[in-house]
């Protein structure tokens, strides 16, 4: 939290669980590597997947440079703290995502904004200099930015190869066109709560395309077929049952 913000904000976190979800993924490619392994030795083994290592493993580019010269970094907004322009910049209707510090497109982004001066400005020399100098360097862009709107600096930008982008709310993510065609939007039909939109699974297959998407299950509502499925007799159930062991409900009991 202490490097998101900006300069003057208090700390910040990602409101989605990215921890979380990549310790997720952390532990399955770990199982999978133990498994490929076990096919070549015939050996188990234990894996410690850990929030905390997660957490830190998201933070290379950071933590590498606090290791290198001692020097914590400071929240600086949406802004990459090793090249400039690289950060977000307010339009006239919205804001836009914009990467010109590298190669031929700052000068190609200081003609584009009809500011060729820039280019010789000794603040604005390098990357590195522009870092140094990012305050002068976004308000003189903003300045230029603000004077129109967000769909027309994309179709400029784009154009010139100015890497760049629309900062987008989930209206906006949700109505790509990209989202409909990777299938990561899904529709359910829940028996109780009627359609329900859900986020379908990144990783897209010919198999995974063919295999129907079903509703969150009710508490319970599988455990009878589970047990099957690992050999549990019926009575054994019932008995598991019988001791509130587990929990089954009524329209499952069957």
């Amino acid at each position: 939290m202490s490097l998101i913000g900006t300069p003057n904000s208090a700390p910040s976190k990602v409101q989605a669980p990215v921890v979380d979800v990549v310790t997720g993924y952390m532990a399955c490619m770990a199982v999978l590597a133990k498994l490929h392994a076990r096919e070549k030795d015939g050996l188990g083994g234990h894996l410690d997947v850990s929030l905390m290592n997660s957490a830190l493993a998201l933070q290379q580019a950071s933590l590498a440079s606090f290791l290198c010269d001692g020097k914590l970094p400071t929240r600086i907004g949406s802004a990459a703290p090793y090249s400039a322009p690289n950060e977000a910049f307010e339009a006239a209707d919205g804001w836009l995502m914009v990467a010109a510090y590298n190669g031929n497109r700052w000068p190609t982004l200081c003609g584009v904004l009809g500011h060729p001066e820039w280019i010789d400005d000794p603040r604005f020399a390098s990357s590195a200099q522009r870092v140094v100098h990012r305050e002068a360097m976004c308000a003189a862009l903003t300045d230029v930015f603000l004077t129109r709107p967000v769909a027309h600096w994309l179709e400029v930008l784009r154009e010139a190869d100015i890497l760049c982008s629309k900062i987008s709310d989930y209206n906006d993510v949700l109505a790509h066109p990209q989202i409909a065609s990777n299938g990561m939007l899904v529709e359910l039909h829940h028996p109780q709560h009627g359609v329900v939109r859900v986020p379908g699974f990144p990783v897209n297959s010919l198999e995974a395309a063919q295999t129907p998407y079903a509703p969150a299950p009710e508490n319970g509502q599988h455990s009878r077929s589970v047990l099957r499925d690992f050999d549990f007799s019926e009575d054994e159930i019932a008995d598991l049952l019988a001791s509130n062991a587990m929990h089954c409900p009524e329209a499952a009991l069957a």
